[in-house]
């Protein structure tokens, strides 16, 4: 076993650039799901109840949105890193 040591400040970058590329390709493939599946021309069955139609709803909303919510996230995060390594070299934010 190797001892542990902090990661470098490079490969933390690499690592956000990389997890923001997944949530942009998730959030690519949500929006061209729902563009080009013509889910909007296609009704949910009479039968249903609103219990189903709520847990459908729900679980779509919380598939879909994970990606941009990710990528929203990481965006801000690499935000706060720039600002503070600006202010740690003295610059102007």
């Amino acid at each position: 076993m190797g001892e542990l040591a902090p990661v470098s400040p490079r490969e933390r970058v690499a690592t956000l650039d990389v997890l923001r590329g997944f949530a942009l390709l998730g959030v690519l493939l949500a929006n061209l799901y729902s563009l080009f599946s013509f889910r909007f021309a296609i009704h949910e069955p009479p039968g249903d109840r609103i219990a189903d139609v709520a847990a459908r709803w729900f679980m779509a909303l919380a598939v879909r949105g994970r990606a941009q919510t990710m990528l929203t996230f990481l965006f801000g995060f690499g935000f706060a890193v720039q600002l503070l390594r600006a202010q740690d070299r003295g610059q102007p934010v």
